[in-house]
């Protein structure tokens, strides 16, 4: 009887330990992890985890349109986020004002609107859901203004975000803090030189946590090279991912809320060149001004990375750039990582869109449970339910 349970565990640990080689193995094939200073390094190739992974959209229902009662809609729109009832806040750049719809889409009021008096605002570019309140930042005004959901004014406080060429892309991530960019710049020998402080900020738009630190040393007027400042970024239950070197490298940090480096994902991949119409579309269309002039981009590469997203199952998204020899508009291209590991390659066949970071026709984003795409030529919100198929 010994010899027997003996002979049986030695068995069910030899099954264990080839269980484990098997697992390993798969994994080395794909993602190699290496660790540092308790610092977790995953080196993914291009073969995925889960080849059979496929995204499905599901329930759609549209927000906005040109042709329906100005009234009670948007015009033109520069952010929406999503409350933890689901209600949808879309700010109108237009006419600088909040438009609040339900969770079906339904209107239900607007608030604020262009002036420099109590509940108004000017320049307004971006708002954040912060627990109960909406803050709104105009970067033109050094200002942020905060409003409870309800539409309720409560505060206009001056920030120190320059009227630069780019505004910021904040978001709420308890009931007191904000994520997001907060440019610095300096001005030396009549030179202007930009940077970011990535962190995470107070409703007083006050640093709390130092996540990355994009040096102030960046040429406004060299577009290509001061365009780092737009490091994508994503963020879901205190963990932060960001790509310090997007245009060039596919690289993105894992940082908690602390500012502890957690890990680095990377991903075998190469820059890709523009093809003549998409470089000649970028150069027509590029919105960046400084000192009241359109600064014309001299584009050679693609970045390697357009976007970062986090999407509600806690996957890493990242919309990386395609060889494209004609055309301007191409389905997104999606990577979608877990746990660090590279899954597989999805194709948003749902839409077209130009690789940029100044979006003309059409642009997309994960929010709270939602896939939301926006036509921006046609002035509408589409609102996607989605899953997963082959998890």
């Amino acid at each position: 009887m010994k010899r027997y349970f003996k002979f049986l565990l030695t068995l069910t640990t030899f099954s264990l330990l080839l269980t484990l080689m098997t697992v390993s193995c798969s994994r080395n094939e794909t993602c190699t992890i290496t660790e540092k200073d308790g610092v977790k390094y995953y080196s993914n190739r291009n073969k995925p985890a889960n080849p059979n992974l496929k995204f499905v959209i599901d329930n759609k229902f549209e927000i906005g349109g040109l042709e329906q009662d100005t009234m009670v809609t948007f015009t033109g729109a520069t952010d929406l986020e999503i409350d933890k009832d689901g209600n949808f806040y879309i700010l109108d750049f237009a006419k600088q004002t909040v438009f609040k719809y339900d969770k079906n889409g339904r209107y239900l009021l607007k608030f604020c609107s262009r002036g420099n008096g109590p509940a108004e605002i000017d320049g307004a570019n971006d708002i954040a859901i912060v627990g109960d309140s909406l803050v709104l930042t105009s970067p033109g005004q050094a200002r942020m203004s905060m409003f409870d959901l309800n539409g309720n004014f409560g505060e206009h406080r001056t920030i120190i975000i320059p009227g630069l060429y780019y505004g910021a892309a904040d978001t709420g991530i308890n009931e007191n803090e904000i994520l997001g960019y907060f440019p610095t710049f300096k001005a030396e020998d009549d030179k202007v030189r930009i940077g970011n402080s990535f962190s995470i900020k107070d409703k007083s738009f006050k640093i709390k946590t130092l996540i990355h630190e994009i040096p102030t040393e960046y040429d406004p007027i060299d577009v290509e090279n001061a365009k780092i400042i737009f490091m994508p970024f994503a963020y879901y239950t205190d963990n932060i991912f960001y790509a310090p070197n997007f245009p060039e490298n596919y690289h993105i940090h894992w940082k908690n809320t602390k500012g502890d480096l957690l890990g680095v994902i990377s991903k075998h991949n190469a820059r890709i060149e523009y093809n003549p119409e998409e470089k000649k579309h970028y150069e027509d269309t590029a919105g960046f001004v400084w000192n009241g002039e359109r600064i014309i981009p001299n584009c050679k590469l693609k970045s390697v990375m357009n976007g970062m997203y986090a999407d509600k199952y806690n996957n890493i998204l990242v919309w990386v750039s395609q060889k494209c020899a004609t055309g301007v508009k191409h389905n997104p291209h999606i990577d979608v990582f877990k746990d660090g590991e590279f899954q597989n390659a999805i194709i948003l066949d749902q839409l077209e869109l130009v690789e940029s970071h100044t979006p003309t026709d059409m642009k997309f984003d994960f929010k709270k449970d939602k896939f939301i795409v926006y036509d921006i030529t046609e002035n509408v919100f589409s609102v996607y339910d989605y899953h997963y198929e082959g998890i």
